[in-house]
């Protein structure tokens, strides 16, 4: 059984007797539960294997409260500020990037094209969470499982496409921050302004609840991103008097384009 644990610190798993408080892995007697799991911890009902006095070596390393990260642009935090929690990651047999929402064009990249099995991918919102020993492994790159803050997600690589692509046309009018509650929002004139009427919103709110629509809305870019996502079509559309239509930039790849600034990815997963 390989966890999110173990692709997070495989140098630190050592087999035995026992099993991971946390992960439910088989470890042995190194690090116990008396000095590993605080007493204000809250989240007992998740852990895998709630009756058991030990913990793994790798979900100690993954649970640690001072530790050194380097995310995927080469920014090193070190301490405190490198506490595994505060980041998102991706995790592979040979790969743990660590990424924040900088990173976001990165991290839809891979949601749509995840790397080769096994791997986990963990997605922190608040930076609060201790995710990692919860986030399921994957073994499968067209359906899968990703880790949003404690909700698992279950992925459809076309339909999170379609997804983004709905999110996108909403951001790119009235803001990211719409997508969450929609129907709530009550000044249509932006999308109507770019549209011509109000339907890329009213296509958003039928699946913005959803488990995916939530997972597009949080990798969703910012609204100039978004608008630069999209072109006007030169053809102007009669039914939208006069307003020209909007269409998603071809990469001519199928994916996202290219990384560029702070979102420059430093290594590849092989």
């Amino acid at each position: 059984m390989i966890t999110a644990s173990y692709l997070f610190a495989p140098n630190k798993y050592n087999i035995g007797e026992h099993r991971c408080f946390y992960c439910g892995m088989p470890c042995d007697g190194t690090y116990t539960k008396k000095k590993y799991v605080k007493q204000t911890f809250t989240n007992r009902d998740i852990v895998k294997y709630p009756g058991s006095d030990y913990v793994c070596g790798c979900c100690v390393e993954s649970l640690s409260g001072i530790y050194e990260v380097t995310q995927i642009d080469g920014t090193t935090k070190i301490g405190r500020a490198g506490q595994p929690r505060m980041y998102s990651w991706v995790l592979t047999e040979n790969k743990k990037l660590a990424m924040t929402k900088k990173h976001l064009r990165v991290l839809r990249r891979i949601c749509l094209s995840p790397p080769k099995p096994p791997f986990s991918i963990v997605l922190a919102d608040s930076g609060q969470k201790q995710l990692i020993f919860r986030a399921p492994v994957n073994y499968d790159q067209n359906i899968f499982s990703v880790l949003l803050e404690e909700k698992e997600i279950s992925v459809e690589i076309a339909t999170l496409k379609k997804y983004l692509q709905k999110a996108k046309l909403v951001a790119a009018a009235i803001g990211k921050i719409a997508l969450k509650n929609p129907d709530e929002f009550i000044n249509y004139k932006n999308i109507i302004d770019l549209y011509g009427s109000e339907g890329p919103l009213v296509e958003w709110i039928k699946i913005y609840s959803s488990p995916l629509g939530e997972l597009a809305a949080w990798l969703c870019p910012g609204k100039e991103e978004a608008k630069n996502d999209f072109v006007i079509s030169t053809r102007i559309s009669s039914k939208a008097g006069g307003i020209g239509r909007y269409v998603e930039k071809s990469t001519g790849n199928g994916r996202e384009g290219n990384q560029g600034g702070s979102d420059q990815v430093l290594f590849e997963f092989t």
